[in-house]
Formats: C-alpha cells, structure tokens, sequence
C-alpha cells in the first residue's frame, strides 16, 4: 500500500534579491533623495511615492508566499493574505499569454475561482522549483487523491479573466517602458541644469500609458476571441 500523497507545502522567495529588484530600489533612492537638507513641497510626493514602492518590493520579497493544504490554499501578499477553500477553486493552471521580460517569471501559476476571478500564486514558478509544471501536477494529482479537488473545465469567465491580465501585462510593460524614459529625460535635465518639468511627467505618464494602453489591448483581445469562437 503506497503512501498518502502529500498536499501541505509553502512557496516563498529567496532571501537574496534579484538583481532588478536592487536596481529599482536604487534608482528610486536616486530620484527621492531631496535635493537640499529638508525634502521641498514639490519633493514631497515623490518622496513619499518612492519610500512607498521601496516598502512594497521589499515586503513582497520577504513577507509573500503560498501556501497549499487540506483547507484550501492561502495566497499571502506584500499587504493582504486571502485564503480559498478547495470548493472555490475553478482551476490552477499556467497562463499561455506569452509575454513576459526576462526579469520576470514566465511560468507563474494562477488560481481562478469559481467567480472568474485570477490570483497569481506567488513564488510558485520557475524561479523557486525546478519544475514548476511537475509541481503543478503534483499538487492537482494529491489534492484528487485525497478527494480535496477535481480539475474543472475552464467557463468563459475564466477565459474572460485571462484576457484582460494578459492586456493588463502587456500594458504594464508600456508603462514600465515611459517610466524608464521619463526618469531618464528627467536625470538628463538634471545633469544638464535643463527645465525641470520631466520631473513632473514621471508619474502621469506612465499612468496616463497604462491606461491607454490597456485600453487597446483589452479590445484586440476581445476582437482575436470573437474570430476565435466565431
């Protein structure tokens, strides 16, 4: 008689961060480092935006994790931990949306609910295991066996879910892409001693890009499904 599949595990970063992540945490002490003794009230928004996105990286790295078992699986986050109960979940699966940096996971696993709803599992990926779709089988394969959960057919509202994450990512990128722009125009005009309006522009832009951006992705989306299903 084998043994009684295993479905308790926890999934959490490393305690070294990654290289981007210093980057960021660098460049963002860069540009929040007042420029006198005492922080100006044009500074101050930055200076709090920036302490703030430190803060967010940081917590992300140490404090998020995932973890599996008999009750359900409970997605522990930078600010928030949500616990969903085996009955709730829709499906886990890797989303194909293809479109990721080579600073980010590629295969990062998903939790949707029987709502639609998608929750990236954190540290679930390839960056912490060595297979992450052999550990993803395994996990789906004990909780069957130990009669917790059955894989269900994804419903539109899933597929609905994937659609508009996938718009969500690819727009994040473009947004990512104006930041690095702006703060560059915004460090060139600093050297230079140049108008100090780019500075101005580092947190509209890449907001006002964000948005535009999903915007259109989001619709080609649709459209590529509805030829699709057509």
């Amino acid at each position: 008689m084998g043994s009684e599949p295993r479905i308790e595990r926890t999934y959490r970063g490393g305690r070294a961060l990654p290289l981007p992540d210093v980057l960021l945490l660098l460049a963002i002490a860069f540009l929040v480092a007042p420029a006198g003794d005492e922080p100006t009230l044009r500074e101050l928004p930055y200076l709090v935006l920036g302490l703030a996105a430190g803060a967010y990286l940081l917590l992300d790295r140490f404090r998020a994790r995932t973890t599996v078992s008999a009750s359900g699986i409970t997605v522990q986050g930078p600010l928030r931990t949500r616990h969903v109960p085996w009955a709730d979940v829709q499906d886990l699966r890797i989303p194909a949306d293809g479109f990721r940096t080579r600073w980010q996971a590629r295969f990062p696993v998903h939790l949707y609910d029987t709502n639609g709803a998608s929750l990236r599992l954190p540290h679930f990926d390839e960056r912490q295991l060595a297979s992450v779709f052999d550990e993803l089988d395994d996990v789906v394969g004990a909780a069957g066996q130990l009669g917790l959960w059955e894989r269900r057919e994804p419903d539109e509202r899933v597929a609905r879910g994937e659609r508009r994450r996938a718009a969500w990512t690819r727009a994040s990128h473009g947004a990512v892409l104006a930041l690095a722009v702006t703060i560059g125009l915004a460090v060139l005009s600093l050297l230079l001693d140049g108008p100090s309006f780019a500075i101005d522009l580092i947190v509209p832009v890449p907001l006002v890009v964000l948005a535009v951006l999903f915007l259109v992705f989001d619709r080609l989306g649709e459209a590529r499904a509805t030829v699709v299903q057509g």
